[in-house]
C-alpha cells in the first residue's frame, strides 16, 4: 500500500494511513525515512499519539 503525502505526518487525515491500520487493527509500525529532523519526527510523534 503506498500513501501519498504532501504534509509533514505520514498520519494526517489527507494520507489515509491512520483509517487504513484501524481497519486491519494493525497496532504497531516501522517508521523510516530520510529526513529524522521533519517529516520523521513528525509521522513518529503523530503515530504514537494514536
Amino acid at each position: 500500500m503506498i500513501f501519498d503525502k504532501k504534509v509533514n505526518s505520514a498520519f494526517h487525515e489527507s494520507t489515509g494511513l491512520d483509517l487504513y491500520l484501524r481497519s486491519r487493527n494493525i497496532k504497531k509500525v516501522i517508521a523510516v525515512g530520510l529526513q529524522t529532523d521533519y517529516c520523521m519526527d513528525a509521522t513518529v510523534k503523530s503515530g504514537f499519539e494514536r
